[in-house]
């Protein structure tokens, strides 16, 4: 009776003890992690086309092809195995309660793939994928639907939340954005934002909204004096690689997922139309978006300019709760 006693007594408070210090260790470990959720629009009010007058003295630039990363529709384990084994172990179904033991997670090696590369001098440039992530971590669906249904003031081009491993400003990486309507292949809205931490979270912005020439007016370029728009930059993103457990999924999935997971207009942001001639778009208008914000972690920040603006919010990302914590039942 009193080994059966001391066994339930271990059962219902040493086992669930040490398995939230264990979880808590493996936390600490992923503290680089956010989620990051974002929204895209623009202004469609007449009044903010005709009140600014734009400078045409501009320069689209992108970063150096090392330093871009893109968002993909990939498993977590395509670029953050480390996260990914923790979430396995997190959610691992504790033994039976005859033979109970504590599910002890891996050591995590929290150095990315990237990182990994960079160690071998031989390595080709690694490529930076950020993984989507589903809606459950989408927190603002509403603020969303609202821009969308928004009676013509506004018009949703992107909704999407990932999760990266936010590091500091000299390793930070510049995120390719693409959204909106196209021309010739180039994107309505598009450019880079970059992510990094020091003491504080920060964004750095450096996107472009084009305002393509409508049709009916294209055909009168030649008849009125021509304005020179700076040259726009063309954005193919590469091909993802799959590890061998997102290969496992069933044919079509991720399309499918990807095409879901799409709230702008037409294409996705991996997306590049092929075999297009390489032409400029007819423009009317090109505005840019560059600033530098400093951020807080859980709190909405909005970034604005008179034809669009993007709202963004960085959540440090949690492990999901392991049923093996959960209180062990009596004898």
């Amino acid at each position: 009776m009193k080994i059966v006693k001391a066994a339930w007594l271990y059962c219902k408070t040493a086992l669930p003890a040490l398995l939230l210090a264990t979880t808590t260790q493996a936390q600490q470990s992923l503290d680089d992690y956010y989620v990051v959720e974002l929204i895209l629009f623009t202004h469609e009010a007449d009044a903010n086309r005709q009140e600014e007058t734009w400078p045409d003295d501009i320069k689209l630039t992108l970063p150096a092809e090392e330093k871009r990363a893109w968002l993909a529709d990939i498993d977590i384990a395509d670029s953050y195995p480390e996260v990914a084994a923790a979430i396995d172990a997190a959610l691992t179904p504790p033994a039976d309660s005859d033979n109970r033991k504590p599910a002890i997670l891996p050591d995590l090696d929290v150095s990315t793939a990237a990182e990994k590369n960079a160690d071998n001098d031989h390595a080709a440039p690694a490529v930076h994928f950020y993984p989507l992530l589903q809606d459950n971590y989408s927190q603002h669906q509403d603020a969303a639907q609202r821009i969308r249904y928004s009676s013509g003031k506004h018009r949703l081009l992107l909704h999407q939340t990932w999760l990266q491993k936010i590091t500091d400003k000299e390793n930070a990486t510049d995120i390719i954005l693409q959204a909106g309507d196209e021309q010739y292949g180039f994107h309505e809205v598009a450019g880079s934002i970059k992510l990094f931490k020091s003491r504080y979270l920060h964004i750095h912005t450096n996107l472009w909204r084009l305002q393509f020439q409508p049709s009916s007016k294209a055909d009168e370029k030649n008849e009125r004096p021509l304005k020179l728009w700076p040259a726009v930059p063309e954005i193919a993103m590469p091909e993802p690689q799959h590890s061998a457990v997102s290969n496992d999924r069933e044919s079509g999935e991720a399309q499918a997922d990807s095409e879901q997971q799409l709230t702008g207009n037409q294409t996705s942001l991996w997306q590049t139309p092929a075999g297009l001639p390489a032409l400029q778009p007819d423009l009317a208008n090109v505005a840019l978006l560059q600033q530098q914000r400093r951020l807080r972690s859980r709190e909405i920040h909005y970034i604005d300019h008179p034809l669009f603006g993007l709202i963004i919010e960085i959540r440090p990302f949690e492990l999901p709760e392991s049923a093996a914590t959960e209180e062990a039942p009596a004898p």
